[in-house]
């Protein structure tokens, strides 16, 4: 069996930022919800590192789109 491949957090982060990046060059305008689900990743994950590309410069907020209406967690 093989041990998943781990790195530093640095790394990590990197690569999940690279991910969503893109991911938002691929689709547009997508929110941080469907980000999660593409990705795998934790809402709370995708918005900590949405909020960091969007100091970068590297990503706008349009704050449009239409609800899914599922709020459940």
């Amino acid at each position: 069996m093989n041990k998943p491949v781990s790195g530093d957090s640095s790394f990590l982060k990197t690569m999940n930022k690279s991910t969503l990046l893109g991911l938002v060059r691929l689709e547009g305008a997508i929110s941080r919800a469907e980000l999660a689900k593409r990705t795998k990743l934790t809402r709370a994950t995708v918005s900590a590192l949405v909020e960091e590309l969007i100091a970068e410069h590297l990503v706008v907020e349009t704050g449009t789109g239409e609800s899914s209406g599922d709020a459940s967690r």
